[in-house]
């Protein structure tokens, strides 16, 4: 079931260009706080994270999958989750969420676009 597409930048008519790399805050798996960057390559995102409480590191992969300007997915084939979410109204932040989050407000992701 895909996440809600509430508060959609497309209604106010916001696009944005996706750049290259993101800062990202990830708060989608329980007990990390994942801080990082998501570095766009082709139709490829590189993730590099560290957990904000241990210091813990992840790396890996993301598949594009959609991006309009206004809405992105994403695939997380490792852990088979997709990363859905909204570019806001300041046309450089992107708030979102994952299937796996379920209606959990406390489950979510966010990025601002660098460059």
């Amino acid at each position: 079931k895909p996440a809600p597409r509430a508060d959609s930048s497309a209604q106010t008519g916001v696009r944005a260009n996706p750049g290259r790399l993101w800062r990202v805050t990830d708060l989608t798996t329980p007990g990390f706080h994942w801080e990082g960057t998501w570095t766009f390559d082709g139709g490829k995102v590189l993730f590099a994270y560290r957990d904000r409480n241990s210091g813990t590191k992840s790396e890996g992969a993301l598949e594009l999958q959609v991006w309009d300007g206004a809405y992105v997915r994403l695939l997380n084939r490792g852990s088979k989750d997709v990363y859905e979410g909204q570019v806001q109204a300041d046309g450089k932040t992107i708030k979102g969420t994952t299937q796996a989050c379920g209606g959990n407000p406390k489950c979510r992701w966010e990025a601002v676009i660098e460059r």
